[in-house]
């Protein structure tokens, strides 16, 4: 009687002990590595784990296929592209050459090439919040000389509205 209930014991903790789960009726143990889409990426480590094309090595296809948040960063090249029209462009990689329409030796990099209207050397608008000329920050309007005598509010110019009145010369 005592080995039955030995043998019971053991029985017992030797199947408490296994690593198995079970979804459903399949069963499997931790080491079993799944590939759901057979691209010799496990799901584990694969961010498109349902799509073959994806979780591998990049490749030229529009689409971020090694998972690292970056489209087409390997097998294009780089081209200098004029989005926006504006004279200005910016590096992207591409999988093909871009026409020759599209494609020029642009000067500069564009800081927004979905805006026509910034590009280095652009109008800047005061106080809009956008950075028109690319310099990295809005122009203030009290940068802005306003009466044209060379002195802005912010150098001193304690009357920008008269073109007589400036640092020096009756701001006191």
């Amino acid at each position: 009687m005592n080995r039955v209930i030995i043998f019971l014991l053991l029985a017992v903790a030797w199947v408490g002990c296994k690593n198995e789960q079970t979804v459903g009726e399949v069963w499997w143990d931790e080491t079993t590595i799944i590939d759901t889409d057979n691209d010799g990426v496990p799901d584990s480590d694969d961010c498109g784990p349902n799509d073959g094309d994806v979780g591998g090595n990049e490749v030229c296809d529009g689409r971020d296929n090694d998972c690292d948040g970056e489209i087409d960063e390997e097998g294009g090249d780089t081209y200098r592209v004029d989005e926006d029209g504006d004279g200005y462009g910016v590096d992207m990689v591409l999988c093909e050459r871009p026409s020759e329409d599209e494609q020029a030796i642009y000067p500069e990099i564009d800081c927004d090439d979905n805006a026509p209207a910034v590009h280095p050397g652009g109008h800047e608008v005061p106080d809009d919040g956008t950075d028109q000329d690319c310099n990295g920050q809005d122009l203030s309007s009290l940068d802005v000389d306003n009466d044209g005598d060379g002195y802005a509010e912010n150098d001193g110019d304690c009357d920008d509205a008269d073109l007589d009145i400036y640092p020096g010369h009756g701001c006191d």
